[in-house]
């Protein structure tokens, strides 16, 4: 694999463009690097296309020492930010609308046998918000549910060992 094929795409973060692969549906940038880029969640950094650009807004960051395992480059590691699109965001709001985040929605009672069984509304919830909002209640099944899956091997590797030892302390507290 040839890197116009690995690597078709054109991030800039701080003012260094770099060679990546964006996959907008999932909302993911992978792109090899010499070392670890300045970046962290928060940053806005830009996608080139053609002669647009689209402003990403960064979620997470992963950086893989040795990633990229010399796929169609020459650098060892791998920068996996998990992004969402800003440029859009002007003409998606409302008007009026606020970007402070919504207040935490009341826990709903507890659903009859039959309720239980239809399937949940689709959420955009992210994991660590979940964490933040459960930590912050009051609700003490819900932590041990909650530090029950965190320390699942399987869990703790999709999420990272130390984004989940992150969470299990703030659920602690």
């Amino acid at each position: 694999m040839d890197a116009k094929t690995a690597w078709p795409d054109r991030v800039t973060i701080d003012g260094m463009v770099y060679k990546a692969r964006v996959d907008a549906g999932d909302g993911l940038v992978s792109l090899p690097c010499p070392s670890e880029p300045q970046v962290s969640v928060g940053d806005v950094i830009t996608q080139t296309v053609g002669r647009r650009e689209a402003s990403l807004e960064v979620l997470e960051v992963d950086f893989q020492p040795n990633g990229s395992l010399g796929i169609g480059t020459v650098h060892r590691h791998l920068l996996v930010l998990t992004v969402e699109p800003t440029t859009s965001q002007a003409h998606t709001q409302p008007p009026g609308a606020s970007s402070a985040k919504a207040p935490p929605v009341a826990r709903p009672p507890k659903a009859s046998p039959v309720a239980s069984t239809q399937a949940a509304p689709a959420s955009t919830l992210k994991l660590a918000e979940l964490v933040d909002r459960i930590a912050r209640s009051s609700d003490t099944e819900a932590k041990a549910m909650l530090l029950a899956l965190l320390d699942n091997a399987s869990v703790s590797a999709i999420v990272g060992p130390v984004t989940a030892l992150g969470m299990r302390a703030l659920l602690r507290t």
